[in-house]
């Protein structure tokens, strides 16, 4: 099973190098599958806090006034979201992460947008509480971080950085949190030891393949892949 949690891990966060978001997105409904959920975004964690260190690379681009305004209802969020991944019963996790995906699918595909709308009107109060319970219970922020970040930058380049940022300062605490609760088992530990030369050989891969794989036909085939994902997580 190890490496079929290796294989997972390298397959998302290669789709996060070609396409820039989507690693807690793609893992965390295919590792359910195999890993109590709170097992699955603790070693999601592990990625995570690591594919922030670009932070070192791409900090000069990020919007750092508008991540200041992020702090504050971001821990919040983050709180609260640790809380439920720790004392929620798996079963009800997994329920929220099938109405998260399902959420991204009707986004992708259809008009309805209720992050778009509530990020609108609630500005980076709603971002970051949202962005934050998201990230600490399910390991998927990345969408009301990311529609927030494209109204107030300047470019793709500067929300990208924006979105990185955050990520890293946010995982900080969400890795020392798993230790700390004794989420963070040696079982995982090892899982992440195994996954790590294809977690970094699926990040070189991902970002030298950025400008050469047709962007809108590999995102139906992940978004297939997280169809049947909640399927089975339903199911």
């Amino acid at each position: 099973m190890t490496v079929i949690l290796a294989f997972i891990i390298a397959f998302a966060f290669f789709v996060q190098g070609v396409l820039g978001f989507g690693a807690g997105l793609i893992a965390i409904p295919l590792l359910s599958l195999l890993l109590p959920v709170q097992d699955a975004v603790t070693l999601l964690v592990v990625f995570q806090f690591l594919m922030g260190f670009l932070i070192f690379i791409t900090y000069k681009d990020a919007s750092w006034p508008h991540i200041k305004k992020l702090v504050i209802p971001t821990c919040i969020g983050l709180f609260l979201g640790f809380i439920l991944l720790k004392y929620v019963h798996g079963d009800v996790i997994r329920t929220f992460l099938v109405v998260y995906v399902t959420i991204h699918l009707l986004r992708t595909y259809s008009s309805i947008d209720p992050f778009k709308i509530l990020i609108e009107r609630g500005g980076a109060v709603f971002a970051g509480a949202a962005g934050g319970l998201l990230q600490g219970s399910i390991g998927g922020g990345g969408p009301p971080f990311v529609l927030y970040f494209k109204d107030h930058t300047p470019s793709a380049i500067s929300m990208r950085a924006s979105v990185i940022a955050v990520f890293f300062f946010m995982n900080i605490p969400r890795l020392g949190a798993a230790f700390w609760t004794g989420m963070m088992t040696s079982e995982i530990l090892w899982m992440s030891v195994i996954a790590l030369p294809g977690f970094i050989s699926a990040m070189v891969l991902g970002q030298y393949l950025h400008d050469k794989v047709p962007q809108k036909l590999f995102m139906y085939g992940v978004d297939a892949i997280l169809i049947m994902a909640v399927l089975s997580l339903g199911y």
